[in-house]
């Protein structure tokens, strides 16, 4: 199981715990649950990402990497079944940047850029033969839905695609931007539409991974993962299970709510549903 957003930690683990789980967790150094308690003359928890698994199926040989921008950490677990042969796998867990602008995304891509080639280099030198899955809050969806292009969800799953796009366009000297070439002004913030491309991107990052859902669901993503109320309705999907689909296959998907079925006086978090996500869960097999 991970999670994001995770300021109850002991909470949670008081209720997974007498399920066979054990967790661990990475807190935000510049939690903005800190900001809120202290405004509220209250002591807050600190949020953050976490990773549970069932200890009676999995040994935890390693804690390889946490990360704090982005919020990150990165498990191995070999699987404790005779039938498995010591079979091990690494599972991630991190939240991207939240803010939903040209600038919010590029700011992603440089997240990225820090992180995922690092877990590449620990794969390696575990000898390559550990799959990773990563569960996630990317704050980017697949689309353009938001204002910005979908570059971060690209770089990662379609990497090809997102070389052709914008890596190559932005090598050119013939499509170099030019500053102030934003028609809605105003905003300094989006005053560039030109998110760069960190220069050490290589396709993917240097890994193999494809999103669960959209392999599950025949390409196409979930229509939304969150559906809250900003004012307006918030209706997209952010969070994704990536996995490599070379030695794995997507065997069952935990279906999402349809637009109908969701109480539009309330939206989500609701008291039927105490989160602002809904929780996407896979099933894989072993090719």
């Amino acid at each position: 199981i991970t999670l994001e957003e995770v300021d109850t930690f002991d909470f949670l683990t008081h209720y997974l715990a007498p399920k066979g789980y054990k967790g661990l967790q990475k807190t935000k150094p510049y939690s903005p649950t800190l900001k809120i308690g202290k405004k509220a003359g209250k002591n807050l928890a600190p949020d953050g990402v976490a990773i549970f698994y069932k200890h009676d199926k999995f040994l935890m040989v390693q804690e390889c990497d946490t990360e704090s921008t982005p919020v990150a950490m990165l498990l191995r677990l070999r699987f404790k079944s005779a039938d498995a042969k010591n079979k091990e796998i690494l599972v991630g867990c991190t939240h991207l940047k939240s803010t939903k602008t040209h600038q919010g995304e590029e700011i992603r891509l440089q997240q990225l850029q820090r992180l995922l080639p690092k877990w590449k280099a620990i794969q390696n030198k575990l000898g390559g033969a550990t799959e990773l899955f990563i569960g996630c809050d990317f704050n980017s969806p697949p689309k353009d839905t938001q204002g910005f292009p979908p570059m971060a969800y690209q770089s990662v799953v379609r990497p090809q695609q997102f070389v052709d796009e914008y890596v190559a366009k932005q090598q050119s000297p013939s499509n170099e931007q030019k500053d102030g070439n934003c028609s809605d002004g105003g905003d300094k913030e989006e005053a560039t539409k030109t998110i760069a491309v960190p220069k050490e991107y290589e396709p993917g990052y240097g890994l193999n991974l494809s999103s669960a859902y959209s392999d599950g669901l025949g390409g196409e993503e979930p229509p939304f993962t969150t559906y809250k109320s900003r004012g307006t309705v918030i209706a997209h999907t952010i969070d994704y299970i990536f996995y490599e689909k070379e030695k794995w296959t997507v065997a069952q998907l935990l279906s999402l709510p349809t637009d109908e079925e969701i109480d539009k006086s309330t939206c989500i978090p609701a008291w039927n549903y105490p989160s602002d996500h809904f929780a996407i869960a896979a099933v894989f097999k072993l090719k």
